[in-house]
């Protein structure tokens, strides 16, 4: 997520709706291209934030199908979008700290990260996650319903 642009990740949101209504390949999909979208718009290094949501992605679609019964309900949306927000943090984190082993980093103040980033990314993500959902799941009908027509 390019920080300072703005306190919301709805592609984080996207991710999560595709990981509990979609199938594998639908998630992994809109992952890789929203990961590879935000990395050209950001100031960090290309395949930061891919590889940061692709952990998100692996972690919650390990954990949704494992733990949680993949009946959706309010309650696990927001746990899980919150959930996801904060593993992107730590992922992103971590990420960049690999590649400070390249020098390919990017300097960052923990302290406003954790400080600021992080609760105004959690509050407008899950403030923006039942729209996102109900988009994806507006288009998941409208898209059912044109190749029963084709």
């Amino acid at each position: 997520m390019p920080f300072h642009l703005a306190p919301v990740n709805l592609v984080l949101v996207l991710i999560i709706a595709a990981v509990l209504l979609a199938d594998f390949n639908t998630g992994l999909g809109l992952t890789l291209a929203g990961g590879l979208l935000l990395d050209f718009i950001s100031g960090s290094p290309d395949g930061l934030v891919t590889m940061s949501l692709l952990g998100v992605f692996l972690l919650s679609y390990f954990i949704v199908n494992s733990v949680l019964s993949r009946e959706v309900n309010q309650f696990i949306l927001f746990t899980s979008v919150a959930g996801a927000t904060l593993s992107y943090f730590i992922l992103f984190l971590l990420f960049n700290r690999i590649f400070g082993f390249f020098h390919l980093d990017t300097s960052l103040g923990f302290r406003y990260i954790f400080t600021v980033e992080l609760p105004l990314m959690l509050l407008f993500n899950i403030i923006f996650t039942y729209p996102v959902f109900q988009y994806f799941i507006l288009v998941q009908k409208w898209t059912t319903r044109f190749k029963t027509i084709v």
